[in-house]
């Protein structure tokens, strides 16, 4: 495969991602508030169109359908807190474990004795 089918492989797979996680819905909120800080700030200061862009009380008609298509209160996730309570429980369980006795013999020979040749030959074998 050359270049370009890879990449645009990759740009779907960018593309299903980010409308999985919602972002078309917050790139369309973000353009809906700058184009209608924009609109107020035609009439009003910069502080007045900043404060009804996020009022609630003056909404643009993009604000109005991203509104409607909003999942009702019932078919939301649950929070976040109950989530991820398999990931960070608030209160882990104690395991308790039973005392262990290890014992480990120390080496018969430190590391200089076995660098030097054994101070007998080694056996023969009767093939030999």
């Amino acid at each position: 495969m050359g270049p370009v089918p890879n990449r645009a492989a990759r740009l779907f797979v960018l593309a299903s991602f980010l409308v999985s996680i919602g972002m078309h819905t917050a790139v369309l909120q973000a353009v809906a508030w700058a184009k209608m800080t924009v609109d107020f700030a035609r009439r009003d200061t910069l502080a007045v169109s900043l404060e009804k862009t996020f009022d609630g009380r003056h909404p643009c008609p993009i604000c109005v359908s991203l509104k409607k298509t909003e999942a009702p209160a019932s078919l939301t996730a649950a929070p976040v807190h109950s989530r991820l309570g398999f990931v960070a429980p608030t209160a882990a369980p104690r395991a308790e474990r039973a005392a262990l006795a290890w014992s480990v013999a120390p080496p018969a020979l430190t590391t200089l004795e076995r660098a030097f040749r054994p101070a007998s030959p080694p056996p023969k074998t009767v093939l030999s």
